[in-house]
């Protein structure tokens, strides 16, 4: 039994051609899931500066990135392991007076660096109740401070 289905005028039937489409696409994208273009790079900051800080980011990036494909995916024991990773002093600690991290960014940037703590563990926290609508209100809020914080990377004036 032959089904029906519309084609190109070259034969190929369109399944057979979305298919091959979405293969050629994906081939053309960060196998990651990132744009291929990182974050700008803030004047305000030196080139070793921008190195040291990029270096402690990149594990927290990563997760980031796992994070959101375990929200979107309902994996709450994921979505509880990751975000309980992010929470970690290791990915965003706070940090003491002689850091010479501190040096670099406003204190809106250590203000925020807290709050990530604190939404990463109340995500963590929820992912318990395997309650989505609840997940997403909490990943949403996670994200919000990593867009105010990136906005503090990027500009060295305090953003609230």
């Amino acid at each position: 039994m032959r089904i029906h289905s519309p084609s190109h005028p070259c034969g190929a039937p369109i399944f057979v051609r979305a298919l091959a489409f979405g293969l050629l696409a994906s081939c053309a994208t960060p196998t990651n899931g990132r744009p291929e273009k990182g974050l700008a790079s803030p004047r305000h900051l030196t080139e070793s500066e921008r190195s040291a800080l990029a270096d402690e980011m990149r594990g927290h990036g990563d997760a980031m990135t796992d994070l959101v494909w375990a929200v979107l995916y309902l994996e709450h024991s994921q979505v509880g392991r990751i975000a309980s990773e992010i929470a970690e002093p290791h990915l965003g600690r706070t940090r003491e007076q002689d850091d010479p991290l501190r040096t670099m960014f406003p204190e809106t940037y250590f203000e925020l660096e807290r709050e990530l703590l604190a939404r990463a563990r109340e995500l963590a926290d929820t992912a318990s109740t395997k309650d989505a609508n609840a997940i997403a209100s909490a990943y949403g809020r996670l994200a919000e401070t990593c867009v105010r914080c990136h906005a503090v990377y990027l500009d060295d004036r305090d953003t609230k």
